[in-house]
């Protein structure tokens, strides 16, 4: 995992120069250990491993790869923990000026990714299926994930790494939608 933070640095970075691209844990590398102190799962490690980019501090959304047992995923996601988060500062108001915008996404990451989202109603998260592509839906958005799924095997290639920069290439505006304020 660290190799392949190093190799997407670069793409990370011309993406957005302010990213954390150092390779280290609690950063950009999830911990292996699961805390079980207050945990219903009692097992002492995770199924899966994370790469992520973000702005540091900011608690914008996340340019990711993860790896499991059966499942390698590369894309984004935001959640919003509060209504001060970058998601509803940003991606809800931009929602009503760029209906437009929000359609074309919707058709163009159809094709390559799995989209889907959270709204919360009667205080439980609610998953939706898709992008959401019309104003009013993002005014009930507390997360978004659109990711594309990769086989095992393709993490032994050499050319996985520009695999995972393509998706994060290609996902990179809706990142700024969402989490971008200059």
């Amino acid at each position: 995992m660290r190799t392949l933070v190093e190799a997407l640095a670069p793409t990370v970075l011309a993406l957005e120069p302010s990213f954390d691209t150092r390779a280290r844990f609690g950063a950009t590398l999830s911990r292996i250990n699961r805390d079980i102190r207050f945990a219903k799962n009692k097992t002492p490690y995770r199924a899966r491993m994370y790469a992520q980019f973000s702005r540091p501090g900011s608690g914008s959304g996340q340019l990711f790869v993860g790896v499991g047992g059966r499942e390698l995923t590369a894309g984004f996601r935001i959640y919003a923990g509060s209504r001060e988060s970058p998601l509803h500062r940003y991606g809800h108001a931009r929602a009503w000026e760029n209906a437009d915008w929000l359609a074309l996404q919707a058709r163009r990451l159809r094709r390559r990714y799995e989209s889907y989202w959270y709204l919360v109603a009667k205080g439980r998260w609610t998953r939706r299926e898709g992008f959401p592509a019309r104003p009013e839906q993002w005014e009930h958005l507390w997360g978004l994930v659109v990711r594309r799924t990769f086989t095992t095997a393709h993490a032994t290639r050499a050319t996985f790494h520009r695999d995972v920069a393509r998706v994060f290439e290609e996902l990179f505006p809706v990142y700024a939608f969402t989490s971008l304020g200059d």
